[in-house]
């Protein structure tokens, strides 16, 4: 898939959950709803590393002067190496923890619509 492709599929994802959303009027259903809202910040978090995968060049990030990365190193709890103040990791493992965050959101959110 190309950068541009997932870019589309992201953003046709935020629409339909904000129909969703909108639509949603249980309490589950609203917890439904939020589960694939929560997927899809992680699906958005993803496209940020890409795109700064690209932007920089190289598969090597930085949380220095970044707070959306530090925010997500710590959310999704990438693997990398702490020098000083420095967190630094492989953008490419963490867009995997970050679909595997993402996965795990819809896991919930199928398991909710079965009844679970």
């Amino acid at each position: 898939m190309t950068l541009e492709k997932y870019r589309q599929q992201v953003a046709a994802y935020a629409a339909e959950v904000s129909l969703a959303r909108d639509r949603a009027s249980s309490a589950t259903e609203k917890q439904f709803v939020g589960l694939h809202a929560a997927a899809l910040d992680a699906y958005r978090d993803c496209l940020a590393l890409w795109q700064k995968k690209i932007d920089q060049g190289r598969d090597i990030a930085t949380t220095v002067g970044d707070p959306d990365l530090k925010r997500m190193a710590d959310e999704y709890g990438f693997d990398g190496s702490v020098i000083g103040d420095s967190f630094t990791f492989s953008i490419d493992k963490a867009m995997q923890k970050g679909w595997r965050a993402a996965e795990g959101k819809l896991d919930a959110a199928d398991t909710l619509y079965r009844g679970g």
